[in-house]
Formats: structure tokens, C-alpha cells, sequence
């Protein structure tokens, strides 16, 4: 479900279940008495909060999405990476109740097209069916930043080009 819908949704359900709480308190006098006691900022800032818990769980939802996107390096060089060992990080995300992922952090030894040969790892976010692929010993390709050479990510191009990842099942 896209999030604009979840979000019209949830407003539809405040509604309907608020609007027959506002009849039936505004005729035994509750709103006044509050009013009287609180002030017309009371009911301002009721409905900033609802709004600001709404503006909260829309924005959480859209920065646990985006850190789902694979990240890529535009002018990464490439290379090829060798698994040291796999670890989940302590992140955790569950996608339409039935889809989980995890972040996963991959210890690699990089190996560039000179010979040079440096540690560094990858931190992916992956579906929990992939969580076992990244086993020590597996070599797959990978662009790395010249400037800073940890910051190593897996090669997507291989994919626009409709090739594989190299020995990567599932990927």
C-alpha cells in the first residue's frame, strides 16, 4: 500500500471516530468546560500534536525506505571483494507485515585492477532470504571511491547491463 493512501486511511479512521466523540461531549458541555479551564489553545495545540505524530510516522516511513535503496559510488572504480566474514547490524525493518529485512555488514578484502589489496566493509541492506549468501570466501564486484578507498559498495551497473553480480546467488 502506498503511503499516501496508509496516511488518508489513518486520517478517515481519526475522523470517524472522533467527529460522533465531538456530538455527544458538545451536547453534555464537556468542550466548554475545557475551553473555560484550558483556554482555545488547548484544542490548537490537540491538533498540532495529532499533525506532528502524523508528520513524524510519514517521515520515519520515507528515511527507513530510502536507507533500503542500494547506495552507489557514480565514479567508483571497480574491483572485486572477497568476503572475510557477515554480521547483522542491530537494524531491523519489516515491510507489509510479511517482508523482513536487516542491515548486514560485510567484511571484505578488496582487490582493485592494480593489485592493491585493502579491508574495508559494506553495510547493505538486505531481504532476511539473502542474509546467508554473503559466506566467507565468496568474491563478487564491487566500486570502491578512489579519494577514500573504504567506502566500498556492490557493483549495480552489472545489473543495467543484464549481467549478474558474479557468483552471487539470489542477487
Amino acid at each position: 500500500m502506498k503511503a499516501k493512501y496508509f496516511f488518508l486511511i489513518a486520517a478517515g479512521i481519526i475522523a470517524v471516530t472522533l467527529i460522533p466523540m465531538y456530538f455527544s461531549y458538545k451536547d453534555a458541555g464537556m468542550f466548554d468546560m475545557v475551553t473555560e479551564v484550558l483556554g482555545k489553545g488547548f484544542w490548537y495545540g490537540v491538533l498540532g500534536f495529532v499533525v506532528l505524530i502524523i508528520a513524524g510516522i510519514y517521515l520515519s516511513q520515507r528515511w527507513l525506505f530510502s536507507s533500503m535503496k542500494p547506495k552507489d559510488i557514480p565514479n567508483g572504480l571497480p574491483a572485486t571483494a572477497t568476503v572475510i566474514r557477515s554480521y547483522q547490524s542491530g537494524m531491523a525493518m519489516r515491510y507489509a507485515k510479511v517482508h523482513f529485512y536487516y542491515e548486514l555488514i560485510i567484511e571484505v578484502n578488496v582487490r582493485n585492477q592494480q593489485g592493491e589489496t585493502w579491508q574495508a566493509k559494506i553495510e547493505q541492506v538486505v531481504p532476511m532470504t539473502q542474509l546467508g549468501l554473503f559466506v566467507p570466501g565468496l568474491s563478487f564486484a564491487v566500486k570502491y571511491d578512489p579519494k577514500n578507498k573504504s567506502k566500498v559498495v556492490i557493483d549495480r551497473s552489472r545489473e543495467q547491463q543484464g549481467m549478474d553480480y558474479g557468483n552471487i546467488p539470489g542477487l
